[in-house]
């Protein structure tokens, strides 16, 4: 039982610290720090009420959290809206982070939250996903402000030059 539990546990670490995975950051675009998340998950149909429910218990109030202390701007679990054939995915999870060190922060906590867990509720967290179907996503945001727009550029010089 113990063992089963170590292996549960370190699953769920390992779903975790995938978050941490770096993107490849577009060259052509400024970035801010802010980093997105998206956490694609398979939840077996059976199981999925269960799932939800020690989601809630156990996860919701540290995100929630999190959000109040500031590295976490925001999080959303969402389901299909249209079915698509042939997706894998049942739930997204979506967490916006204030920047990289904020995503460290909120990851370490989710860790922690899990290891916390109950036996029971790890089993259940984790036996209800099928984790060969599970993948973590990380997108950086644009930042509009510094980016740069030729004709912004030509009126910027032509307007040095008159000074």
């Amino acid at each position: 039982m113990k063992k089963k539990c170590h292996r549960v546990v370190g699953a769920a670490a390992a779903l975790l610290a995938a978050l941490s995975l770096a993107a490849s950051t577009a060259t052509a675009q400024e970035l801010t720090d802010t980093v997105a998340t998206v956490s694609y998950i398979r939840v077996k149909p059976d199981q999925a009420n269960a799932w939800l429910v020690t989601f809630k218990e156990h996860l919701v109030p540290v995100l929630e959290e999190l959000e109040k202390e500031g590295p976490l701007l925001g999080w959303h679990l969402f389901v299909p809206g249209i079915h698509h054939p042939g997706s894998a995915w049942t739930h997204v999870l979506v967490l916006g982070h204030r920047d990289r060190a904020a995503q460290g922060v909120v990851e370490k906590r989710l860790r922690q939250a899990i290891q916390n867990m109950p036996a029971g509720a790890a089993r259940t967290f984790y036996g209800a996903t099928d984790l060969s179907q599970h993948f973590d996503d990380e997108w950086r945001e644009i930042d509009f402000e510094s980016l740069p727009v030729p004709e912004e550029e030509e009126k910027e010089a032509e307007e040095e030059e008159s000074h």
